[in-house]
């Protein structure tokens, strides 16, 4: 769900109201077939292929939006009989970026959104101070001191 807001350019709304506002994005009605099978499959191979087919959907959004992005978003993980998201993903999309202070910026942080829920720090840029602090001093430690 929250690539389908992030490719549809929309701002992913408080846990509250997520599943109704994803509702109303384009082509969410084909997505949530794959999203309800993997959140009710009963093993992890039906809930493994559900996924597959919701991340090649998103990466027919991607695609339509003129992002890079491969031919199979989906491949398998290595030799085991696991499948994954292709590296090709996010590596064609930062190879694209031409922005320099973009392109230099660290990819391993990841944005606050993946590891913290709170409606107050979220919603309010105030808060978001503390934040920089702290991701600053997770990518590089020694500027911190």
């Amino acid at each position: 769900m929250s690539l389908a807001f992030l490719l549809h350019r929309r701002w992913q709304p408080y846990h509250k109201w997520r599943e109704a506002m994803f509702a109303r994005l384009p082509g969410a009605g084909e997505l949530a077939g794959p999203l309800q099978a993997a959140a009710t499959a009963g093993d992890w191979r039906d809930r493994e292929t559900a996924l597959a087919a919701a991340i090649e959907l998103l990466a027919g959004v991607q695609r339509r939006r003129g992002l890079p992005t491969p031919a199979e978003a989906v491949t398998p993980f290595w030799d085991r009989p696991y499948r994954t998201v292709s590296d090709a993903v996010p590596g064609l999309l930062r190879a694209a970026i031409s922005d320099p202070a973009l392109a230099g910026l660290a990819v391993a942080a990841g944005s606050v959104e993946q590891w913290a829920d709170h409606d107050e720090l979220l919603a309010k840029p105030a808060n978001s101070s503390p934040l920089t602090c702290a991701y600053r001093a997770w990518l590089d430690p020694a500027a911190a001191h």
